[in-house]
């Protein structure tokens, strides 16, 4: 089976990090609900990586596409391979993880390694696009110039052989910072950049001149985490999380904001997430995360909201979007 439709690789999809226990545990059997209630309501992109939930994400989907026998347009990363420690913790914000830890290795033999043991979890040969994983400072700090340069040198090329063995039809890098994507893109061609919680309705200031730069380029764009961490989302007494962290208060101040506006206009701030991150040209995809069925049936709903073109200019007048910012 391959995991290959290039049709569906655009609009709504879903980022299945939840699904590898990301935060809290849930079973096989809830996973297999949260990947029915996607493909039932039309999802057809779903993005991973061995990173969520140390290979459990993964093999959650493989056993989802083999017990319905469906195609899925499947995106998955390669930079950290899994071995097996029976004695140690994966932790890392997920709970109750198969017995294996994660290491960094961007050689052309890691990244092989890494491909052949999603392509068997996933029961895959061939995906539609492969990223690499995490490449940046907010990763690796003082040691993130060596990863780069082994990334140009080694791990690309090698991404790059996979695409013209038909492995996968894309290859690009996967990441929660600009400059990691300009540093490599000096380098090597790519044919998207997955850019997590970077270009958002909360959060875009900083990367509206690169999203005009990827479309210039020909470069797409498959914006993760547009609720970033959950924070366009959370209810009243939910811990907020910016970053993957507790939001602080200037975070939670804006946010409250954007919803009051959402909420004149009746519209909901999640809907309006969705919408705005799709509204940009160079956008092929959004994939936000759904551990359960309710969560994913809620979400497409929220991407089917009709929203009028007043609370753009609302927020913009409010100083709450950029008044240049790229709306529907």
């Amino acid at each position: 089976m391959t995991a290959e439709n290039g049709e569906a690789f655009s609009g709504l999809g879903l980022g299945a990090a939840a699904i590898g226990n990301l935060y809290r545990s849930i079973s096989d059997e809830e996973a297999e609900q949260t990947l029915s209630a996607a493909w039932d309501a039309g999802v057809r992109y779903v993005d991973t990586a061995p990173h969520y939930g140390a290979g459990l994400s993964e093999a959650r989907i493989g056993k989802f596409l083999a017990s319905r026998q469906v195609d899925l347009s499947i995106s998955t990363k390669v930079g950290r391979v899994l071995v097996q420690d029976k004695g140690g913790k994966f932790d890392q914000g997920f709970a109750d993880t198969p017995p294996f830890r994660s290491r960094f290795d961007y050689s052309a033999e890691g990244i092989e390694e890494a491909f052949q043991g999603s392509c068997e979890r996933l029961g895959v040969d061939v995906v539609e696009a492969l990223f690499l994983h995490d490449i940046g400072k907010l990763v690796h700090g003082d040691k993130s110039q060596a990863v780069l340069e082994i990334a140009i040198s080694e791990s690309l090329p090698a991404m790059a052989d996979l695409k013209k063995a038909d492995k996968t039809r894309r290859i690009g890098i996967g990441v929660n910072e600009i400059e990691a994507c300009r540093e490599v893109l000096v380098h090597a061609d790519l044919d998207l950049v997955l850019l997590a919680g970077r270009y958002t309705l909360f959060e875009h200031q900083a990367s509206m001149a690169f999203m005009n730069e990827m479309e210039r380029n020909g470069v797409g764009v498959i914006v993760g985490g547009p609720f970033n961490s959950g924070l366009l989302v959370a209810r009243d007494q939910e811990l907020l999380r910016y970053n993957y962290q507790p939001a602080p208060a200037w975070a939670v101040e804006k946010v409250t904001a954007q919803q009051a506006v959402c909420e004149d206009f009746g519209v909901s701030l999640p809907a309006a997430a969705l919408a705005f991150v799709q509204a940009h040209p160079a956008v092929h995809a959004v994939v936000p995360g759904a551990q359960t069925a309710k969560q994913l049936r809620e979400i497409v709903s929220w991407n089917d909201e009709s929203i009028p073109s007043e609370l753009w200019s609302a927020l913009k007048e409010r100083g709450l979007i950029e008044k240049d910012a790229l709306v529907p």
